[in-house]
C-alpha cells in the first residue's frame, strides 16, 4: 500500500517544483518591468537584458528541476523524506552518544557535579552538571519527536528499525554504570 502514496508524493513534489519555476520566473519578470519604469533609457536596456536573462535562467532551472524529479521511480526516496530521515538518525546518535558518556561518567559529575550550579570546569571550558546532562537528553528526546512527527506528515515511508521510536521514549540512565 505504500506505492500510491509514494507516487503521489512524487507528483505533489513536481507540482511543487514547477510552482517554485513559475513563481521564480514572475518576479524577474516583474524586476524587469521595474527597470523598464524607472532606470533611464541606457541604464534601463541594461537592467531589462539582466532581468530577462534571469527569467530566462529561472526558467532553466526550473525545467532541469523538473526533469530532475520526472526521473524518479516509484522507489526512489523523495529529498525532503530524506534530509528528514537523515536528521532522526543523527538525533538518535546524538543520543546514544549522550547515554554512553552519562554510563561512563568520565568526569565523576554525579556523585562530584551533580547540580546545575556545581557545574565542572577544565581549563575554563565547561563540562557541565549530571542534571545539565539530564536536561540535554531530555531535549535531544524532544527534538527527536519533533522530527519523527514532521516525518510522518510529510508521508514518508517507514525508516527500517524502531531505534528512533526507541530512543524518544528512553529514559537516560539513572546513573553511571557500576562495575
Amino acid at each position: 500500500m505504500a506505492f500510491p502514496a509514494v507516487v503521489a508524493g512524487v507528483w505533489l513534489y513536481r507540482g511543487y517544483r514547477a510552482y517554485r519555476g513559475y513563481r521564480a520566473l514572475q518576479a524577474a519578470r516583474r524586476l524587469a518591468e521595474a527597470a523598464e519604469q524607472l532606470a533611464a533609457p541606457a541604464a534601463a536596456g541594461t537592467a531589462v537584458l539582466t532581468a530577462n536573462q534571469a527569467a530566462e535562467q529561472a526558467q532553466e532551472e526550473s525545467t532541469a528541476e523538473e526533469r530532475t524529479t520526472s526521473d524518479w521511480c516509484a522507489t526512489c526516496e523523495d529529498p525532503d523524506c530524506r534530509n528528514k530521515g537523515d536528521q532522526i538518525r543523527q538525533r538518535v546518535e546524538e543520543l546514544q552518544s549522550r547515554a554512553n558518556d552519562m554510563l561512563r561518567d568520565e568526569h565523576n559529575l554525579f556523585q562530584n557535579h551533580y547540580a546545575l550550579e556545581d557545574a565542572l570546569f577544565i581549563d575554563g571550558a565547561k563540562i557541565g552538571s549530571w542534571v545539565g546532562h539530564l536536561m540535554q537528553y531530555d531535549a535531544k528526546q524532544r527534538n527527536l519527536a519533533k522530527l519523527m512527527r514532521e516525518y510522518d506528515k510529510l508521508g514518508c515511508p517507514e525508516m527500517a528499525g524502531d531505534a528512533a521510536e526507541d530512543w524518544a521514549t528512553r529514559p537516560p540512565p539513572d546513573g553511571p554504570a557500576t562495575g
